[in-house]
């Protein structure tokens, strides 16, 4: 698993701004903190879901290992059909850590939140910088 930090802080970025900006906006989803608590729970996020996906691979290599194979059936239609639903779960979670700042009446709002940071996640992986 490649970690390009210039990445990393391009995705914190903008998930803060999505959480301080946009989340208001959604109808359902409440995000009741500052711009600099914004930008701190952007960077909570985003080190939850690195160790979320390490920790779901490494529990993928270990299932594959222990099955001879077979038990990855199930981990790859996971990853390609529910790939979608870890950061609506992630924001779950961290509504119920942190009811003060953050709340969602249902679960479709989170799942409409969870899209957003999941288009945030795929647009910062096409974001190059140069320090150079």
């Amino acid at each position: 698993m490649d970690f390009n930090l210039s990445q990393m802080v391009v995705e914190v970025i903008l998930t803060g701004l999505f959480f301080w900006l946009v989340m208001p906006k959604v109808r359902g989803a409440q995000f009741s903190g500052s711009p600099l608590e914004a930008f701190l729970y952007a960077g909570i996020f985003q080190f939850v879901k690195v160790a979320v996906i390490w920790a779901l691979g490494l529990a993928a290599v270990a299932l594959g290992l222990a099955t001879h194979g077979v038990g990855l059936i199930p981990v790859v239609f996971a990853a390609v059909f529910l790939f979608w639903l870890l950061p609506a779960l992630q924001l779950q979670v961290m509504a119920w850590v942190f009811p003060r700042v953050m709340a969602f009446d249902s679960f479709g709002s989170s799942v409409l939140c969870g899209l957003g940071l999941l288009v945030i996640s795929c647009l910062s992986g096409d974001i190059r910088i140069n320090l150079n």
